[in-house]
């Protein structure tokens, strides 16, 4: 099987460790840290506000030009 990325939203950070430990020891993987861009969408985290901004900014850019 090939899974080609795999995101991991969490809000108990030492649960959300010891799952990707035990996928990382199960299977080749990178850890690709924080996430900004998938499947064409942008994602901003404002932790202060406790917020994710997700944007298709570009994709529509793209579309119109």
């Amino acid at each position: 099987m090939y899974v080609d990325d795999l995101l991991i939203f969490h809000n108990n950070r030492s649960a959300a460790d010891a799952f990707k430990k035990s996928i990382m020891e199960e299977f080749k993987c990178t850890d690709e840290g924080q996430l900004s861009w998938h499947l064409g969408i942008k994602y901003e985290r404002d932790r202060a506000r406790k917020i994710i901004d997700c944007s298709q900014e570009q994709y529509i850019d793209d579309l119109l030009a």
